[in-house]
Protein backbone atom coordinates (compact mmCIF):
# COMPACT_ATOMS: atom_id res chain seq x y z
CA UNK A 1 0.00 0.00 0.00
CA UNK A 2 1.13 3.88 -0.86
CA UNK A 3 2.26 5.90 2.35
CA UNK A 4 0.08 5.92 5.43
CA UNK A 5 -3.21 4.50 5.51
CA UNK A 6 -5.84 6.33 5.89
CA UNK A 7 -8.89 6.42 8.29
CA UNK A 8 -11.46 5.18 6.65
CA UNK A 9 -13.79 5.97 10.14
CA UNK A 10 -15.38 9.14 9.01
CA UNK A 11 -17.44 10.41 5.60
CA UNK A 12 -14.37 12.34 4.79
CA UNK A 13 -11.60 9.73 5.06
CA UNK A 14 -13.52 7.34 2.50
CA UNK A 15 -13.89 10.17 -0.35
CA UNK A 16 -10.39 10.62 -0.09
CA UNK A 17 -9.59 7.04 -0.55
CA UNK A 18 -12.10 7.31 -3.38
CA UNK A 19 -10.12 10.42 -4.86
CA UNK A 20 -7.22 7.94 -4.24
CA UNK A 21 -8.57 5.23 -6.56
CA UNK A 22 -9.21 7.00 -9.26
CA UNK A 23 -6.28 9.18 -9.41
CA UNK A 24 -4.46 5.73 -9.14
CA UNK A 25 -6.96 4.41 -11.96
CA UNK A 26 -6.24 6.87 -14.33
CA UNK A 27 -2.74 6.24 -14.07
CA UNK A 28 -3.10 2.51 -14.54
CA UNK A 29 -1.23 2.27 -11.29
CA UNK A 30 -1.29 -1.47 -9.51
CA UNK A 31 -2.28 -0.09 -6.52
CA UNK A 32 -6.01 0.63 -8.36
CA UNK A 33 -7.06 -2.56 -7.20
CA UNK A 34 -5.94 -2.71 -3.34
CA UNK A 35 -7.84 0.70 -2.70
CA UNK A 36 -10.94 -0.20 -4.80
CA UNK A 37 -11.57 -3.12 -2.76
CA UNK A 38 -11.20 -0.61 0.42
CA UNK A 39 -13.69 1.53 -0.30
CA UNK A 40 -16.85 0.91 1.31
CA UNK A 41 -19.63 3.02 -1.67
CA UNK A 42 -21.90 3.26 1.26
CA UNK A 43 -20.17 5.82 3.08
CA UNK A 44 -19.45 8.14 -0.38
CA UNK A 45 -20.70 11.50 -0.23
CA UNK A 46 -21.79 12.02 -4.27
CA UNK A 47 -18.71 13.04 -4.89
CA UNK A 48 -16.83 10.37 -3.40
CA UNK A 49 -19.55 8.00 -5.44
CA UNK A 50 -18.45 9.95 -8.41
CA UNK A 51 -14.82 9.79 -8.11
CA UNK A 52 -14.73 5.88 -7.73
CA UNK A 53 -17.24 5.66 -10.98
CA UNK A 54 -13.96 7.70 -12.50
CA UNK A 55 -11.99 4.98 -11.15
CA UNK A 56 -14.09 1.97 -12.33
CA UNK A 57 -14.03 4.00 -15.76
CA UNK A 58 -10.44 4.11 -15.97
CA UNK A 59 -9.99 0.27 -15.09
CA UNK A 60 -12.15 -0.41 -17.62
CA UNK A 61 -14.79 -1.76 -14.87
CA UNK A 62 -18.06 0.65 -15.42
CA UNK A 63 -20.70 -1.51 -16.34
CA UNK A 64 -24.34 -1.01 -17.50
CA UNK A 65 -25.46 -1.51 -13.82
CA UNK A 66 -22.73 0.98 -12.63
CA UNK A 67 -23.43 3.75 -15.23
CA UNK A 68 -27.25 3.14 -14.17
CA UNK A 69 -26.40 3.69 -10.26
CA UNK A 70 -24.39 6.64 -11.08
CA UNK A 71 -27.31 8.76 -13.07
CA UNK A 72 -29.53 7.40 -10.49
CA UNK A 73 -27.26 9.11 -7.49
CA UNK A 74 -26.30 12.57 -9.29
CA UNK A 75 -29.83 12.92 -10.50
CA UNK A 76 -31.50 12.32 -7.19
CA UNK A 77 -32.98 15.15 -5.47
CA UNK A 78 -31.71 13.82 -2.08
CA UNK A 79 -28.32 13.82 -3.36
CA UNK A 80 -25.90 15.65 -0.95
CA UNK A 81 -22.84 17.56 -2.06
CA UNK A 82 -19.62 17.28 -0.71
CA UNK A 83 -18.81 20.11 1.46
CA UNK A 84 -15.61 20.92 0.12
CA UNK A 85 -16.47 20.22 -3.48
CA UNK A 86 -17.82 22.37 -6.34
CA UNK A 87 -20.89 21.18 -7.32
CA UNK A 88 -20.54 22.47 -11.14
CA UNK A 89 -17.03 20.38 -11.38
CA UNK A 90 -18.92 17.56 -10.04
CA UNK A 91 -20.93 18.07 -12.84
CA UNK A 92 -19.05 18.61 -15.42
CA UNK A 93 -17.16 15.59 -14.33
CA UNK A 94 -20.27 13.44 -14.46
CA UNK A 95 -20.33 14.71 -17.92
CA UNK A 96 -17.05 13.56 -18.53
CA UNK A 97 -17.74 10.23 -17.61
CA UNK A 98 -20.97 9.96 -19.46
CA UNK A 99 -18.99 10.46 -22.77
CA UNK A 100 -16.33 8.51 -21.85
CA UNK A 101 -18.77 5.84 -21.32
CA UNK A 102 -19.95 6.29 -24.74
CA UNK A 103 -22.90 8.08 -23.89
CA UNK A 104 -22.47 11.48 -25.79
CA UNK A 105 -26.65 12.28 -25.98
CA UNK A 106 -26.55 11.98 -22.05
CA UNK A 107 -23.19 13.31 -21.72
CA UNK A 108 -24.16 16.72 -24.28
CA UNK A 109 -27.73 17.10 -22.51
CA UNK A 110 -26.14 17.24 -19.02
CA UNK A 111 -23.00 19.74 -20.03
CA UNK A 112 -25.09 22.04 -21.72
CA UNK A 113 -27.37 22.12 -18.99
CA UNK A 114 -24.35 22.84 -16.65
CA UNK A 115 -23.15 25.54 -19.11
CA UNK A 116 -27.25 27.52 -19.34
CA UNK A 117 -26.60 28.04 -15.66
CA UNK A 118 -22.93 28.65 -15.19
CA UNK A 119 -21.19 32.04 -15.65
CA UNK A 120 -17.83 31.19 -16.50
CA UNK A 121 -16.67 34.76 -16.51
CA UNK A 122 -17.97 35.33 -12.89
CA UNK A 123 -15.30 35.55 -10.36
CA UNK A 124 -17.48 32.90 -8.39
CA UNK A 125 -17.09 30.04 -10.80
CA UNK A 126 -14.56 27.96 -9.21
CA UNK A 127 -11.16 27.51 -10.82
CA UNK A 128 -11.83 23.61 -10.56
CA UNK A 129 -15.24 24.19 -12.19
CA UNK A 130 -13.72 25.64 -15.74
CA UNK A 131 -10.90 23.31 -15.86
CA UNK A 132 -13.44 20.38 -15.48
CA UNK A 133 -16.08 22.27 -18.22
CA UNK A 134 -13.14 22.39 -20.62
CA UNK A 135 -11.73 19.31 -20.49
CA UNK A 136 -15.61 17.95 -21.04
CA UNK A 137 -15.92 20.24 -23.29
CA UNK A 138 -12.81 18.83 -25.29
CA UNK A 139 -13.42 15.79 -24.82
CA UNK A 140 -16.84 16.46 -26.57
CA UNK A 141 -15.07 18.27 -29.61
CA UNK A 142 -13.24 14.86 -30.36
CA UNK A 143 -15.78 12.36 -30.11
CA UNK A 144 -18.08 11.32 -32.85
CA UNK A 145 -21.51 10.75 -33.27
Amino acid sequence: MLGQPIDTSSYDAMDQRSEIFATLALARHPSAHEYKNTIDIQKLSRHGYLMYHWGLLSLGQFSENEKKNLINRMNSRNSETYWYWDDNADRAIYSRILLESGDRSLALESITSLLTTLDMNSYFTSTQAKIQVFMTLIGLSGSTG
